[in-house]
């Protein structure tokens, strides 16, 4: 992770001096509901995050735009005033906390000790080694991080879970997610050669000999390539005649090829999520069952599409400890399936929330001068 915003030290402090001489009141907490109080370190961590997402939209717009040099009293974001649409963006997102913090009470939704440990280290990382310095000017403790992030996170999943789970208020049929996984899954295995590598040589030094050398590496390359090539086509029988599977073409490869890794890909994922190029457009339309040969900016490829349908056994609630099959979590189905619905129940949820706001609060740790700050680490 590379990081584009660096800390300095003084940023910070003058801030807060300027800011001591207009505000008053407490302002340790933004936005609270009967279930939760945000932190002022949330709510600045809200600020800092849309600021950043605010400046990726501009620099979309405009390759040219640099951090420490953009006017954001005029700049426009989505058509808005970019400083109000961070501040929105940053509202939105601790409504949101709030929201997730109320409906988790409602439903009973919580997560182990366990997960949050494991999120947790992850999140305490991230914040040690790429945040720490810019947050300290900013004013955003750890507490409030891992509140805003790895708690919320959880809480948010866990949410998900209650409504579109087993039992829940939005319960999912098993028919209803395995009609969505035959629809927007694929199942495919790859192996691949690739027809460029070729081995070292001696170079001769004498010139006369320059041009047969070339011949001869030329012949080795496509003596390697013939190889490959009717390698390729005998694992296409395997599969396609002989009743064979991927792991037997696995086995195959190893032998014919003198290695011990094989370079092939056999996994079930989300059409939309694969990468895409070349070979995403042949995986994709290639028949089920049909394996064939396929090559790609001279890198050979056997793929070969399973049939998804044969899939729907794998969708599992868990992963049993020794199972050694390939297994499809039911909740990432699930996930997949109802991320977006759920992303518009919290929002329309957000519309309805009663909450209190700390204009104190909002006030000193403005928007403004979050950008400020964080314009000003940027050039240095």
């Amino acid at each position: 992770m590379n990081r584009i915003i660096k800390s300095t030290a003084v940023i910070a402090a003058a801030a807060a001096l300027v800011c001591s001489s207009g505000c008053s009141g407490d302002t340790k907490w933004s936005y609270k509901t009967d279930t939760k109080t945000l932190s002022s370190g949330n709510w600045i961590y809200q600020t800092y995050i849309s600021t950043v997402n605010g400046f990726s939209k501009i620099h979309e717009e405009d390759e040219k735009a640099e951090l420490g040099k953009v006017d954001f009293s005029t700049a426009k974001i989505e058509g808005k005033d970019a400083r109000k649409w961070i501040e929105e963006e940053a509202k939105k997102a601790a409504l949101t906390e709030l929201v997730v913090a109320d409906l988790a009470k409602k439903y009973d939704a919580s997560y182990t000790d366990e997960e949050y440990n494991s999120t947790k280290s992850m999140y305490e990382y991230y914040y040690a080694n790429f945040y720490n310095a810019i947050f300290e000017k900013l004013g955003i403790g750890q507490e409030s991080y891992l509140d805003a992030t790895a708690q919320t996170d959880l809480l948010k999943d866990a949410v998900f879970l209650k409504l579109y789970g087993k039992g829940g208020d939005k319960e999912v049929s098993d028919e209803d997610l395995n009609q969505y996984f035959t629809d927007n899954y694929i199942s495919y295995y790859y192996v691949s050669y690739d027809l460029s590598s070729s081995d070292e040589s001696s170079e001769s030094s004498a010139e006369s000999s320059e041009e047969s050398s070339t011949e001869t590496e030329t012949d080795k390359k496509n003596d390697k390539k013939e190889t490959a090539e009717r390698n390729f086509n005998k694992y296409v029988k395997m599969l396609n005649e002989e009743g064979k599977t991927t792991d037997d073409v696995n086995e195959a490869y190893k032998t014919d090829f003198s290695v011990e890794t094989v370079p092939s890909t056999s996994t079930t994922e989300r059409i939309e999520d694969m990468t895409d190029g070349d070979l995403k457009e042949k995986l994709t339309a290639a028949t089920a069952k049909k394996a064939e040969v396929v090559t790609i900016d001279n890198t050979l490829y056997l793929i070969y599409r399973f049939d998804i349908k044969d899939k729907v056994a794998n969708i599992k609630q868990e992963k049993e400890e020794g199972d050694t099959s390939e297994v499809i979590l039911r909740d990432s189905v699930l996930r997949n399936m109802k991320t977006e619905e759920y992303k518009t129940y919290l929002e329309d949820e957000t519309k309805n929330l009663k909450y209190n706001t700390n204009d104190a609060c909002i006030s000193r740790y403005s928007v403004q001068r979050t950008i400020d700050i964080v314009q000003e680490d940027s050039k240095s």
